[in-house]
C-alpha cells in the first residue's frame, strides 16, 4: 500500500491539501472555544493594593468633582479602582526663588491639590501595578481617568490590600 499516491492524496483517499486545511480549520475551532469558555466560564483572580494618591495643580471645580466611591476607568473603559475616602482639598504648594538665591514655599491661588485614597485590582500574581502604558510605583506621576475628567497624579504610597475585593464587573 502507497503512503501518497501518483495523484497527491493520502492513502489514495484524501488529497494533501484537503488534509492540511481540515487541521488548520481544527485547530482554529480548538482555538476559538479555548478562547471563549476562558472568557465566559473561568473566573479571574485579582490582587488589591491601596493607593494613597494626590491629585496636583487642578483646577478648583476639577477638585471638587473626586469624590468618595467615584470609579475610576482605564483607558480602554475597564474598572480599575475606586476612591475609598473622601478627598482633602488643599492650595497648590509652590516653590519660588528669591532674589537671594532661597528657595520659598508659596500657594498658588488658582490651583488645588486633592489627596485620596483608591483601592485598585491588578491580575493575580502580577508584580508590576499598569495603568495603560503607565507602571505605578510609589513616587511616580501619571494620570488616571473617571468617566468625567483626567486627573494628573502622584502615588505618594501603595499596600496590599488584606480584604479581597469582588471581581471586576
Amino acid at each position: 500500500m502507497v503512503l501518497i499516491d501518483d495523484k497527491g492524496r493520502l492513502f489514495s483517499k484524501i488529497n494533501l491539501f484537503d488534509l492540511f486545511i481540515i487541521i488548520l480549520l481544527f485547530v482554529g475551532l480548538v482555538f476559538g472555544i479555548s478562547k471563549i469558555y476562558k472568557r465566559y466560564y473561568v473566573r479571574k483572580q485579582y490582587d488589591s493594593y491601596t493607593l494613597k494618591v494626590r491629585a496636583i495643580n487642578i483646577d478648583e471645580i476639577v477638585a471638587n468633582s473626586i469624590t468618595k466611591g467615584l470609579s475610576i476607568k482605564t483607558p480602554s473603559g475597564e474598572k480599575f479602582g475606586e476612591i475609598v475616602t473622601d478627598p482633602v482639598v488643599a492650595a497648590t504648594q509652590v516653590y519660588v526663588t528669591t532674589p537671594q538665591g532661597a528657595l520659598i514655599p508659596r500657594t498658588q491661588p488658582k490651583l488645588k491639590d486633592a489627596d485620596f485614597v483608591m483601592v485598585i485590582q491588578v491580575p493575580k500574581g502580577s508584580r508590576e501595578i499598569r495603568y495603560g502604558t503607565q507602571e505605578f510605583k510609589a513616587g511616580t506621576t501619571g494620570f488616571i481617568e473617571s468617566d468625567f475628567t483626567k486627573y494628573t497624579i502622584l502615588i505618594l504610597s501603595i499596600t496590599p490590600t488584606q480584604n479581597p475585593v469582588p471581581a471586576k464587573q
